[in-house]
């Protein structure tokens, strides 16, 4: 795969320091809140965080959001408290927390999507599964104009771009990319009886939030990122609607909210129980973060809110878990 190198956006939060030593007052919260995963959940953690800050001034926080693959990986090696994810656990996953004796909780915290992208010259509207196969994958590697997408799909040119072509997306650590591996590439491919991971030539950029500047000057190309990265780009990028076989659909907050958006997916908070509970900053942010005012975040950053029912659903889950109860 081709890599293009980009200032990782890790550091975010590090105004949230500054903006917790400007602000006097406050509770008697001290100590440090480590979180590591999903760039797709940086704008929601910043927040977060920078509110929690702002009333608790003492309370430092160390985000470093560079992939939901590592966050997880750290998380269950137990060396963070806190990871965020855009994607659930998988079973092995799950085991080697288990292993390393991570007593853990897993919390749904903002509806998303992966989104494709594409510059509005030449225009793409809509994407059908097998031609986003045929484009993006494993047996699309060298594959760079659109006819050549439109002959392995078995499409008219007429429904296609023309001219060049190029697939642009975050790196392997990515929870985006196994999303879109999945629920993309993963229909298709079962049909074939193919594999469905993507193509190995294609433009890795690591920080999604950096996708559109790799887009704007690859003209004919596409991307995809979180549907928080995606919600506020307008201009010379635009989202491509899916079809999976029923009609195109947009991404909008009633599609992923209804699930007729194909590539729709939760957000995921990662909480290490028993640092939560022997540490009172830990259980102080996560219980801003799952309550009613830190559950209005992603709605503020781009993101999907979980409507009120679900919301009142996790944040009575994190108050048993919070005080011993059951996972």
């Amino acid at each position: 795969m081709k890599r293009w190198s980009t200032i990782v956006l890790a550091l975010v939060v590090v105004a949230v320091a500054g903006a917790s030593a400007a602000c006097g007052g406050g509770s008697d919260l001290s100590g440090t809140v480590t979180v590591r995963g999903s760039t797709t959940l940086l704008p929601v953690v910043s927040e977060v965080a920078d509110g929690f800050a702002r009333r608790n001034p003492l309370v430092d926080f160390d985000v470093d959001m560079v992939g939901s693959q590592e966050g997880i990986n750290d998380f269950c090696a137990g060396l963070v408290p806190i990871a965020g994810s855009s994607r659930p656990l998988t079973p092995s996953e799950r085991a080697n927390c288990r292993t390393s004796g991570v007593h853990f909780a897993s919390f749904e915290v903002a509806h998303d999507a992966v989104v494709l992208l594409s510059r509005t010259d030449p225009p793409l509207t809509c994407i059908t599964l097998p031609q986003l196969y045929a484009a993006a994958g494993p047996d699309a590697r060298g594959v760079d104009t659109w006819e050549q997408i439109a002959a392995a799909s078995g499409t008219s040119p007429s429904d296609l771009p023309s001219g060049p072509f190029e697939l642009v997306g975050p790196g392997p650590k990515s929870g985006t990319l196994a999303v879109f591996q999945a629920d993309a590439l993963g229909p298709e491919a079962a049909q074939r009886g193919a594999s469905a991971r993507i193509r190995d030539d294609y433009t890795v950029v690591d920080a999604e939030q950096a996708i559109r500047n790799a887009l704007s000057t690859r003209p004919g190309a596409i991307g995809f990122v979180g549907y928080a990265t995606a919600v506020d780009w307008s201009g010379s990028i635009r989202p491509v609607a899916v079809d999976d076989g029923g009609g195109c659909v947009r991404p909008t907050p009633a599609s992923l909210r209804d699930g007729s958006y194909p590539l729709t997916r939760d957000l995921f908070l990662l909480v290490n129980l028993d640092d939560a509970r022997t540490q009172p900053q830990i259980r102080g942010f996560v219980t801003a973060f799952l309550g009613a005012e830190g559950q209005a975040a992603p709605g503020r950053v781009g993101s999907v809110s979980l409507s009120t029912a679900e919301t009142e659903r996790e944040s009575a889950r994190w108050a048993d878990l919070a005080k011993g109860g059951g996972s």
